[in-house]
């Protein structure tokens, strides 16, 4: 359970080289474009 909290806190926290985005931010945003270009 700790391990999962401590994922959850590190995924969530905005990062300088993501341009103070935060990793599931990006995640969800490279998902969106391959969704896109499979349906094109």
């Amino acid at each position: 359970m700790a391990a999962f909290k401590i994922k959850i806190w590190c995924n969530s926290l905005p990062r300088k080289i993501l341009n103070y985005r935060t990793p599931d931010e990006v995640f969800e945003d490279e998902l969106d474009l391959i969704y896109r270009q499979r349906a094109s």
